[in-house]
């Protein structure tokens, strides 16, 4: 039997297709995280499919449940009359009273409900069924182990109509995942959705005979319903072979040993000023110039100020846009998924041969939450894009000195980096001066010499060495003279 498509982004791809076929899967979370919405999703799904699908809602009515289902949704219900079937059981729970025990056949029996499940299955062919707040059928049941006792009846009953079956709950404090105790043991499948001030988790906890990503995966409802964002492995690029081309600036060139590599990682660190931005426009106009598409990633600067930063350097970006062969994002750092950030700059990598990231310090202060990825893993998630792409990037990293050489937080980066370029301030006879230097190229030889460079109109030029100084890298830069009369007095 093939899989079953649930048609909610993300979730499919972590299960390698969809849920297994004629199972019965537990989706649990508390209020508000998303539980209905994913069920319907389910329904809607299969209807449009062809397979007619039945939503059981025990707590709210249809109207409710329609009313807040996002708009997208709602318009595609009303295009399913056919195949899509809802089974109202609200009214039935307001006639009877929530004082009484339930007797044997009470308005909201187990006995009841397995009886139209298995009625609805034989004469309509079912192929999907959802139970939405389960929880509700225990309001009267006194006796918890015979509430228990029907719950795993039902589940039985669902698993024998051979229908692909969910039932939502809203975990209890008492039990993690389910209310009772006992529906994460009757299921074949359990999902676990939160929601944590303004940040939404789905985390795959069981599935019976698959194979799925562990821990909490970001998660994001929006018009068309849910949207799991989930971390993933990225395969490096099978182009080859890797022809050398050029950073983009000329004496860049000639101390990288001539030029980068194809689909090269570079990671440019520098003091705030040093020039880093201006580097990473200037990393760009290879690509342009051979009329190649480009991406450029800033959240220091607007969209509309890096066009005007760009156009004052002789770099008309807003007409390269225009062309569709620029694309210049500034996402908020406030708003920033990470997860759905990945998917998306996976998506506009298709087609891009180069991208800049300005600057990679600051995706540490998107990855607060407890169940966001460690900033490394996200680095590495990152890279794993462009490598998979084939895309030739720089990265660049804002370093914590004004001057010297010290680089806390960006030693991961490095390492994964294919090349790396030190951009610092140098104190000289009481004047600061730009200083460039080579620190690593995987591939190839490089120069090791330490320059100093200008930026000038519309460009950046690449000097000579430091004649007679030591120390530049330091910040603190001592002329070899000064250092033998000093020995010498």
């Amino acid at each position: 039997m093939e899989d079953v498509e649930t048609g909610i982004s993300g979730l499919d791809a972590m299960l390698s297709g969809g849920l297994p076929h004629g199972g019965l899967y537990l989706v649990s979370g508390g209020t508000g995280a998303g539980k209905t919405i994913m069920g319907l999703q389910y329904c809607i799904r299969g209807a449009e499919k062809g397979e007619n699908s039945l939503f059981i809602t025990l707590e709210e009515n249809k109207e409710q449940i329609a009313l807040n289902a996002p708009e997208d949704m709602r318009k595609r219900m009303k295009k399913l009359q056919k195949d899509l079937y809802f089974l109202d059981f609200t009214a039935l729970r307001t006639l009877s009273s929530s004082d009484e025990e339930i007797t044997e056949r009470g308005a909201l029996d187990v006995t009841v409900l397995s009886e139209i499940l298995q009625r609805w299955s034989e004469e309509r062919n079912l192929k999907r069924c959802v139970i939405d707040g389960i929880a509700s059928i225990g309001v009267r049941y006194k006796d918890t182990e015979r509430l228990r006792s029907d719950i795993f009846r039902l589940g039985q009953v669902l698993k024998r109509t051979g229908v692909t079956s969910i039932i939502t709950i809203e975990a209890s404090g008492e039990f993690k995942l389910s209310r009772y105790g006992v529906e994460e043991y009757i299921s074949d499948g359990v999902i676990l959705l939160s929601k944590e001030g303004d940040r939404r988790h789905m985390e795959i906890v069981k599935m019976r005979g698959k194979g799925f990503p562990g821990g909490a995966q970001e998660m994001e409802i929006l018009s068309d319903g849910v949207h799991v964002y989930a971390k993933k492995a990225y395969a490096r690029s099978k182009k080859a072979p890797r022809a050398k081309e050029s950073f983009g600036i000329k004496g860049v060139d000639t101390l990288l040993g001539g030029g980068i590599s194809e689909g090269d990682v570079t990671l440019v660190s520098g003091s705030p000023g040093s020039g880093k931005s201006l580097f990473g426009l200037h990393f760009l106009k290879p690509a342009l110039t051979k009329k190649k598409k480009v991406l450029y990633v800033t959240f220091k600067e607007s969209r509309a100020e890096i066009i005007r930063s760009a156009r004052q350097w002789g770099l008309d970006l807003e007409g390269f846009s225009k062309q569709g062969l620029a694309d210049i994002i500034d996402p908020s750092i406030v708003d920033l998924l990470p997860g759905k950030h990945l998917e998306e700059m996976r998506r506009m990598l298709r087609g891009t041969n180069r991208v800049v990231i300005d600057a990679i310090n600051d995706y540490e202060k998107a990855l607060m939450h407890p169940k966001d990825m460690a900033f490394r893993e996200y680095i590495e998630h990152m890279i794993g894009i462009f490598k998979e792409s084939g895309t030739t990037a720089l990265i660049l990293s804002d370093s914590s000195e004004i001057m010297g050489a010290a680089i806390p937080g960006e030693r991961y980066t490095m390492y994964l980096a294919d090349n790396v370029i030190l951009l610092r301030y140098v104190e000289d006879q009481s004047q600061f001066k730009r200083a460039i230097s080579v620190l690593k190229k995987r591939r190839g030889t490089n120069s090791r010499e330490i320059r100093e460079f200008y930026i000038e109109k519309n460009k950046i030029v690449i000097g000579g060495v430091f004649e007679g100084i030591t120390g530049v890298m330091s910040g603190k830069a001592s002329r070899s003279d000064e250092r033998v009369e000093k020995f010498f007095s």
